[in-house]
């Protein structure tokens, strides 16, 4: 990883704001990253406050394990694509939680670090897995689907 910030959260204090009404709620951060929304939030909550982090990217969640490691007694991470949120929290026997935070998009450090694959900046293999034990990577989609294939994954997941 580069010596350069994970990412900054934009518009912080005004999340923080309207997210953190209860101290001592459940919150879940469901695009962790590498936790700068989550180290704001838990320096909010009380002792009682929980907030449960989720990425995909086992990077991300390397990232912020070392950022939040003084939050240990009040932070959850996982590392699970957020669209499962909902086995998660059951996992967790969690049936309401106070807040949610979704910071959605690719961030920064997935375009600029290389091994990602993300961009074409550099002459690394292709991959554009936020999730790496993903056996599907966008190189394997790129060369070998067929082109009507790659037109209904661009036509259904394209921007």
């Amino acid at each position: 990883m580069s010596d350069t910030p994970y990412h900054i959260p934009v518009m912080l204090n005004e999340t923080l704001e309207y997210l953190i009404t209860i101290p001592d709620g459940i919150y879940v951060d469901g695009t962790l990253g590498g936790g700068g929304h989550a180290e704001k939030i838990c320096e909010r909550l009380n002792n009682d406050g929980t907030l449960i982090g989720i990425d995909a990217d086992t990077d991300a969640i390397q990232e912020a394990e070392k950022r939040l490691q003084r939050f240990q007694s009040k932070i959850q991470l996982v590392n699970e694509n957020t669209a499962h949120i909902a086995t998660i929290l059951r996992s967790q026997n969690i049936s309401t939680i106070n807040g949610l935070l979704l910071d959605l998009g690719v961030s920064s450090f997935q375009l600029d670090e290389a091994s990602k694959g993300f961009s074409f900046r550099g002459n690394e293999r292709l991959d554009m897995r936020m999730d790496r034990r993903q056996s599907l990577d966008a190189h394997l989609v790129v060369n070998s689907y067929e082109e009507e294939e790659l037109a209904d994954v661009i036509f259904h997941y394209g921007e």
